[in-house]
């Protein structure tokens, strides 16, 4: 069984398909799973690949399961190193395959805008490119990040689940999503179902908090909604920012792994 992570993103799903693609090629007997829903996303790029959303994992696996986790990598996008994989064991790609693997990595680094964007990211993308047959790959990025930023059929507790991860931080568990669109307006208009939302979601799951940020994709720029306290405290000190109010700009740091996530480790090592 191959899977990713709660709340999959686009990297999730096409990893998990493509890494049970190449174990079977392998002699591996393997089959990708989800976790929960698919986002609007990832569900364009399966239809664009013609390729059918995995089935939804199972529960109650038994203990002797073999399992394949994919997409918890710090290093870099997963999907390059699945085409490495590919290539070091002289297995072709194919047109379809491609187009995944490039789609995944387009959504992991933002279309490298992301910090942690790698060289081997780009180079993986540029081999990929005559095999995809993407006739334009701006076109294809914006088709893509559109998709992203359709909300229209969501309920306010899929948006907030929408990149959506849980973190430990000392002893307290702090939810933190990210959501990147072109349309940051259309996400501020709902925010009193926001900040309802996610008094809910840090109740249900016993959160000490819970941060919700809204990446503006053209302007590069993070808004975060904060709830109250301890968030609003946390994020003043850690960001070393003031603001007035429940959204505060937090710039450029768009990247959780790289921009978020090392200052509320640094800020939670020295309080308590």
């Amino acid at each position: 069984m191959v899977f990713g992570h709660r709340n999959p993103d686009t990297d999730s799903i096409v990893t998990a398909l493509v890494f049970a693609d190449f174990l079977r090629r392998s002699k591996v007997n393997a089959k990708a799973y989800r976790l929960s829903d698919l986002d609007n996303e990832t569900k364009f790029v399966l239809k664009t690949a013609g390729i059918e959303q995995p089935d939804m994992l199972p529960d109650n696996l038994p203990d002797d399961t073999e399992v394949a986790l994919v997409d918890h990598n710090e290093i870099g996008s997963t999907a390059t190193i699945l085409t490495k994989l590919h290539i070091e064991n002289q297995l072709d790609i194919d047109q379809k395959t491609a187009l995944l693997l490039i789609s995944a990595i387009i959504s992991d680094t933002l279309h490298f805008r992301l910090p942690t964007t790698t060289d081997d990211d780009r180079s993986v993308v540029d081999y990929l490119l005559p095999i995809a047959n993407i006739d334009n790959i701006e076109s294809y990025v914006n088709q893509m990040f559109e998709a992203n930023s359709d909300l229209s059929d969501l309920s306010i507790q899929q948006i907030l689940l929408h990149g959506y991860k849980i973190f430990l931080f000392n002893d307290q568990y702090w939810g933190i999503s990210m959501l990147y669109t072109f349309y940051p307006n259309d996400i501020f208009k709902r925010k009193e179902e926001l900040l309802k939302e996610m008094f809910n979601e840090k109740k249900k799951s016993h959160l000490t908090g819970i941060l919700f940020s809204v990446i503006d994709i053209i302007k590069e720029q993070n808004f975060m909604i904060i709830l109250g306290e301890p968030e609003n405290t946390v994020v003043r000190q850690a960001f070393n920012v003031d603001f007035e109010g429940q959204i505060v700009n937090l710039g450029s740091r768009i990247s959780r792994k790289r921009d978020i996530i090392p200052p509320l480790e640094a800020y939670f090592k020295i309080k308590p």
